[in-house]
This record gives C-alpha cells, structure tokens and sequence, in this order.
C-alpha cells in the first residue's frame, strides 16, 4: 500500500513538472511565477477562512447537540485543497480549487466514509484505544481498585455571573 502511494505521487508531481513545462512557454516565465504565487497566496487564503468556516459550523452544530453535515473529513479535504494551491503546478492548482467547491467536497467526503466503513466492516482496519494497545492480551489484567480524585465542580450553565470557586486547602 505504501509503495502505491509513493509511487502515485512520484507520478502526480511528475506531471506537474510536465505541466508547468508546458504552460511556461505559452504564457512566459513571469506570467508562470506570477500564477504560481497568486495560487500559493489564494491557497492559504482560501484554507484558512473556509478551513475555519467549517469548523465553526461543524462546533455550533455540536453546540446544538446536532449532527454535523459537514465532519472531520471535510476539514481534511479543505487542507488538502490549500496544500494542492500552494504546491506549484497546474494540475494541483485545479484539483486544489475543486474541493473548495462544498457540493463536490461534500460528495468526495461522502465515498471515503463509505470506503472506510468497509475497510473497517472487512476488517481491513483494526481500531485500537490507548488502553487495548498498552494491556497484553496474554497478561492478566490489574483488578486493584482505582485511585479516587475527588473534584468540587461548579455548574456555569445558569450562573449570571462567573463562578466562584471555593477556596483552595491553601488559602483556608
């Protein structure tokens, strides 16, 4: 798997190269730079404020105790949109402007949740917590009872003003 990635984009950055080849002597060499840095600027211009528009709609939704539309992978998507506009070259260039499209980042987004649900139905992906992955199946497992923190909290929900937190064992 891993050399199919390194080879896809060993082959992705070799047409850009063919790309940018290509398009220099059309349009010149400064007009070339000048595409190049504009994209670059748009790039991390466009990642910052719709990467940040997502993640505000994406935590009011959960403010709301909603479900998202728009989840962890539209975030990625949107970030590689930005890196495929600051890299140089045409093809990353229009790919990168693709998934700042919503309805086609949406639908991208879409099939690699699909294609991961069965990756994971296949069990072709094993899901670990930190736990599963520091106990030794073969070990027995530690049943001593657990250490009690014991935490004085304050609801902030209903409160008109900010809390006031009880004094501290030092300031008693």
């Amino acid at each position: 798997m891993l050399g199919r990635v390194a080879l896809a984009l060993l082959a992705f950055f070799a047409l850009e190269v063919l790309g940018l080849a290509w398009l220099g002597p059309r349009v010149g060499v400064w007009a070339t730079l000048a595409w190049i840095v504009a994209t670059a600027i748009l790039g991390v211009a466009l990642a910052r404020a719709v990467g940040l528009g997502v993640l505000y709609r994406w935590l009011e939704k959960m403010s709301e105790r909603e479900q998202p539309e728009e989840g962890l992978v539209d975030g990625l998507l949107v970030l590689a949109g930005g890196a495929l506009l600051v890299s140089p070259g045409p093809l990353g260039d229009l790919l990168g402007a693709l998934l700042f499209v919503p309805p086609l980042r949406r639908a991208l987004a879409e099939r690699m949740r699909r294609r991961a649900r069965g990756w994971v139905s296949r069990g072709d992906v094993e899901v670990l917590t930190w736990r599963d992955a520091d106990v030794d199946d073969d070990e027995p497992r530690d049943e001593r009872p657990r250490e009690v923190i014991d935490v004085v909290g304050v609801a902030v929900d209903d409160a008109p003003a900010p809390p006031q937190l009880p004094p501290g064992p030092t300031e008693r």
